[in-house]
């Protein structure tokens, strides 16, 4: 149904621009501004006419007027109003004054009118405007660590008039948590509209990635995606070895080209550092092909080599050299060089977090089996070590002691786990599994459920209302496993409150099915009602435990009354699943070339102005090949529905990518190659297989969707227009 807008009129957004409202009026104006970009601009010129005007110098005063002013209050007057100094047209006294005025009129008259041409922006320029991107840069571009920053930012379009926009960023270096995205700095506008601030870099700080919001956190500059970063200088004129390090560390699961360029520049500026070169080997042989390894490993094994001279007469040497040696090694196949620093790591550097791995699996190759006991008692060993207490050494432990059976071992890593964010999952899960213990694990569950969301784990470019979603879907899943929890139990009434209340949480057909078997196993029928006909609203078929669930409750309500609730719970499907997507413009042409390696088509060609899937796929990956048949039988569901799938490969057009699919009965299969790579780096897509939705104007809307949850994608974004 259309519903129209109601805006707010100029002399409201004046009052609000000074300050003039409060109370439910001034509430009402701020949240209609949060969504409305044609408000917020018109509220940005206001802001600028009113910033002119205050920074418009005062005209001179005439001589003789303060005794004028003096003569007129004696004279008994109480209102004082200055008056004209009459002089003839022409003379140098008109003149003057004539200037004087022009001198108070000219530069606000030009601000009123440049803010009426703004009123009457097309629709068209203010998107445009909108969908800009700033420019930021930093002062000096590359800070020592514990120095001042200065920051100059001129704003993209949808934060042009803000009064003050917060500049928030990740900071990673030593002892410095690399998951907390904190405000650093507020930026305040110039009269000449860039925005500006400073900040003071900790001491410990390498590297950082930045973007710009509004302070209620809902408009963001990401640069169009790609962030800001800032590298830290250890001696004021090149980025250090830790930024270089940091910035690999940051892109590398989301931008593998990115983290590549990080680890050659490593090599170009420290060209004797092994790590760095280990990093490019990792990076560029993750990029190649099979067919392009060999000779990228020759050459990495002749550079190794003259490392491994360099190095191997001295001594002593720092954790980083051993730690890249190691790695290097091990990366060029060298296994006897590979054993040699292995051991002159372990026994130098034996807390460095390459060597507590390397001894873990010492620990395991030899007591796994067959002395499970004494692999703990070493590993009690290590975490009593603070430098080599890592998360990985309490898994490994708890998956030892639940071998042994012992339940005071089991009980006593448990509660290890449970103090630390990257373990504490599987520590509850533990827990989970044994009855006794599972008191441990609700009360945990909690704990989490108590705890606010913290805006520091909110990404840079997630606005703050839909992190507050993905919150919410955090929450139902904590609370569906409460509920399981419970009604295992035995505390049945509990857990259909429980599962219900998650129910309606997330769209997650586990969830649904498990409270409705709770609620029709406590004889309520009319309220298991509403998680079933999610199930059944749900375009992936429903598996046979789920059918029974349907068919049960459609025979208690009847036809009529049950297609009732079905049609409520695909609206409900539609709104929940759209509350969740993004708008990213794909820019570029974005060329493909088709299986027969001769025919040149572009993405948006192929799709059409519909609704598409893109999947990305790697004949050289293993998940990709035992995806196939899946891949396969996704593409004839959504040709039924009208739905284009485009399958894209990175791999070289002239691999055996296609000749393999033709080999094993996929010829079928709408495969194009990113001979280029800018589909790839358009998606930001560097794992295989990965599913992607686009919608009918082209941009990108779904991200990272499991293969399991795209029909619902598909089905809600088309529902949506």
């Amino acid at each position: 149904m259309w519903r129209p807008i109601f805006h707010p009129s100029f002399s409201r957004l004046t009052e609000y621009a000074d300050d003039q409202l409060s109370g439910e009026v001034r509430a009402r104006v701020s949240r209609h501004l949060m969504s409305c970009d044609r408000c917020r601009r018109t509220l940005g010129q206001i802001r600028q006419v009113d910033e002119m005007a205050r920074s418009t110098p005062p005209p001179a005063l005439p001589r003789g007027l303060r005794t004028r002013v003096l003569d007129r209050l004696r004279a008994g007057d109480i209102v004082v109003m200055p008056q004209a100094v009459h002089a003839p047209q022409g003379s140098p006294a008109d003149t003057s004054s004539r200037r004087r005025l022009s001198a108070i009129i000219t530069p606000v008259g030009v601000a009123l009118a440049l803010a009426m041409v703004g009123l009457v922006l097309t629709q068209r320029d203010r998107a445009a405007a909108a969908a800009s991107v700033g420019t930021l840069s930093f002062s000096p571009t590359h800070p020592l660590a514990g120095t001042v920053v200065e920051v100059h930012y001129r704003p993209a379009g949808h934060l042009v008039g803000d009064r003050e926009v917060r500049l928030r960023g990740r900071i990673r270096g030593a002892s410095i948590p690399a998951d907390r995205n904190e405000q650093w700095a507020l930026l305040r506008p110039r009269r000449d509209g860039v925005y500006v601030g400073r900040f003071e870099l900790p001491a410990q700080a390498a590297y950082g990635v930045f973007a710009v919001e509004d302070t209620t956190g809902e408009r963001i500059d990401t640069n169009n995606g790609r962030l800001w970063d800032l590298r830290v200088s250890e001696d004021g004129s090149k980025p250090g070895l830790p930024a270089l390090d940091a910035e690999q560390a940051e892109w590398a699961p989301t931008h593998f080209p990115r983290a590549h360029q990080a680890a050659l520049r490593a090599t170009e500026l420290f060209p004797r550092d092994p790590l760095a070169w280990s990093s490019v080997l990792f990076f560029a042989d993750a990029l190649s092909t099979p067919e392009e390894r060999e000779a990228l490993l020759a050459r990495h094994r002749e550079r190794f080599a003259d490392l491994h001279v360099r190095y191997e007469a001295r001594t002593t040497l720092p954790e980083r050299v051993l730690r890249g040696l190691t790695l290097y090694a091990q990366g060029v196949g060298d296994s006897l060089r590979f054993e040699y620093w292995r051991g002159r790591l372990v026994k130098e550097a034996p807390n460095e977090r390459r060597a507590v791995q390397e001894r873990m699996a010492t620990i395991f190759g030899l007591y796994w089996k067959d002395q499970p006991m004494r692999a703990l008692d070493s590993l009690e060993v290590m975490w009593k070590t603070p430098e080599s207490r890592l998360p990985v050494v309490g898994q490994q432990a708890l998956i030892l002691a639940q071998r042994t059976g012992v339940s005071e071992l089991v009980s006593r890593w448990t509660v290890r786990l449970l103090q630390s964010p990257e373990t504490r999952d599987l520590a509850i899960r533990t827990l989970l599994d044994r009855p006794e213990w599972a008191p441990r694990a609700m009360d945990a569950l909690r704990e989490d459920l108590e705890h606010a969301p913290d805006d520091a784990t909110r990404p840079l470019d997630v606005p703050r209302s839909r992190f507050a979603r993905v919150m919410q879907e955090e929450r139902g899943h904590t609370l569906a496993l409460l509920g399981r929890a419970l009604f295992a139990a035995g505390r049945v009434s509990a857990a259909a409150d429980t599962l219900l209340l998650a129910s309606k949480m997330v769209w997650d057909r586990d969830v649904f099915a498990s409270a409705a078997e709770v609620l029709l196993s406590a004889g309520d029928t009319v309220t298991a009602a509403e998680p079933v006909a999610r199930l059944a609203a749900d375009p992936l078929p429903p598996g046979p435990e789920q059918t029974r669930l349907i068919h049960a409750v459609r025979q208690y309500l009847g036809p009529d009354a049950w297609a009732v609730q079905v049609r409520r719970a695909r609206r409900e499907m539609i709104s929940h699943t759209n509350a969740l997507a993004e708008r990213t413009v794909l820019h570029g042409p974005l060329d493909l070339v088709a299986m027969d390696g001769s025919t040149h088509a572009r993405l948006r060609e192929l799709v059409g102005e519909k609704v598409a899937v893109i999947a990305f796929w790697s004949r050289y990956c293993g998940y990709s090949l035992e995806e196939l048949p899946a891949l396969r039988e996704l593409g004839r569901r959504l040709e039924d529905t009208g739905v284009p799938l485009v399958v894209v490969s990175a791999d070289p057009v002239d691999s055996d990518a296609a000749p393999y699919l033709r080999r094993q009965g996929y010829a079928d299969l709408p495969l194009y190659f990113d001979q280029g790579g800018a589909v790839n780096n358009a998606f930001r897509s560097w794992e295989t297989p990965t599913y992607f939705i686009v919608d009918s104007t082209g941009d990108l809307r779904f991200s990272r969707v499991p293969r399991s949850e795209l029909l619902r994608h598909v089905e809600a974004l088309r529902a949506a227009g």
